[in-house]
């Protein structure tokens, strides 16, 4: 497969998308020593060892439900039942025991699925906010996690927006890593669930088909990428979003860098520019900062190394404005300032 050839430019090799820690059996999070014996995925053992102890413990980690307590008489059912059976109870009184196993046991499923439910939109929501302040190493821990939950939920009408997040978020940080085959396999999967639970509904084939266009101009498959910017574009023009304006026009400049098309590049990035113009506070902040920086690699092409630093300079110090300390972004700026101009940048 064709990829974009790394260090021939300053690029990103990704970008991020304009759209838009309570884990169920999984204790990376945990502040305390869970209670000994004790998982909440386990079915033949969480409901007969758990106890009040236990249960303020789940309920400081914020499980609020996970000690099952809140269901004593199930509990109760679950405890007799199992007894009998293990000693062997025949005739009327077995078969009953039976039963409310059976149906404590039925409840404790619909009770996990919800649970993990529960816990996958929680995971993501830490996750899209790591995401958006391109914190991507927290964002990917995150995502993960929702991963690990959503492996045992079936895709419905219910969840499919999380799914639909979740492989759009690790996709694309996955193209930002350079791992470009992984990346689309997330994002095809994202993309397929747009198209059977969103028909109707643009802005997620917006958010999708950005993700993958950027994906595309990265592999140097420039042809697909400015067919599906063009898609994205005619979407976000009904929705009259300036930033997402910005944003489209952010990438179809950096396309046509990495397509060597440098006259092509500075008409969007006039778009881009003049889209941002119109923001104000951090939004402005965010996309005049990676619009400069590309304004910069284009003085860089065309030999205004002067020129270029400067702008390069206006992109690190707009970003320091609205972006944490540490983002993966500004880290790239930096690099790419060192890279270019032989000095460090003063942060």
């Amino acid at each position: 497969m064709q990829h974009v050839q790394q260090g021939t430019a300053p690029h990103e090799f990704q970008g991020h998308s304009p759209c838009g820690p309570y884990s169920i059996g999984h204790y990376k999070f945990y502040t305390h020593d869970k209670p000994e014996g004790l998982d909440p995925t386990d079915k033949s053992l969480n409901i007969q060892k758990i106890g009040e102890k236990d249960s303020d413990f789940w309920k400081q980690q914020g499980y609020e439900a996970m000690g099952l307590v809140v269901q004593p008489i199930s509990k109760g059912a679950y405890d007799q039942g199992s007894l009998l059976i293990k000693n062997g109870s025949s005739g009327p009184t077995r078969r009953d025991s039976e039963k409310k196993f059976q149906n404590t046991q039925a409840k404790h499923d619909s009770f996990v699925s919800k649970k993990k439910s529960e816990s996958l939109r929680l995971e993501l929501d830490a996750a899209f906010i790591s995401y958006r302040a391109f914190m991507y190493k927290d964002a990917l821990e995150w995502v993960e996690e929702a991963e690990f939950d959503g492996k045992s939920l079936t895709i419905n009408q219910q969840n499919a927006g999380s799914f639909e997040m979740l492989y759009n978020i690790k996709g694309d940080i996955l193209g930002f890593m350079g791992r470009y085959e992984e990346a689309e396999t997330y994002l095809n999967k994202s993309y397929e669930i747009t198209q059977a639970y969103f028909k109707n509904h643009q802005n997620h084939f917006a958010m999708t088909n950005a993700n993958r266009a950027e994906l595309y101009y990265l592999m140097g498959r420039f042809e697909e990428s400015e067919l599906l910017w063009r898609e994205v574009l005619e979407i976000i023009k009904a929705d009259g979003s300036i930033g997402n304006i910005a944003y489209v026009n952010y990438h179809r400049t950096q396309l046509n860098l990495l397509r060597n098309d440098v006259e092509k590049a500075k008409k969007y990035s006039k778009k881009a520019f003049e889209a941002a113009e119109q923001l104000k506070d951090d939004p402005y902040n965010f996309h005049m900062g990676r619009i400069r920086r590309n304004q910069g690699w284009i003085s860089v092409l065309e030999e205004r190394k002067t020129e270029g630093r400067e702008f390069y300079k206006e992109a690190l110090g707009l970003l320091k404005k609205t972006l944490p300390k540490g983002n993966v972004l500004f880290e790239r700026y930096k690099t790419e300032y060192q890279k270019y101009f032989n000095e460090e940048f003063d942060d």
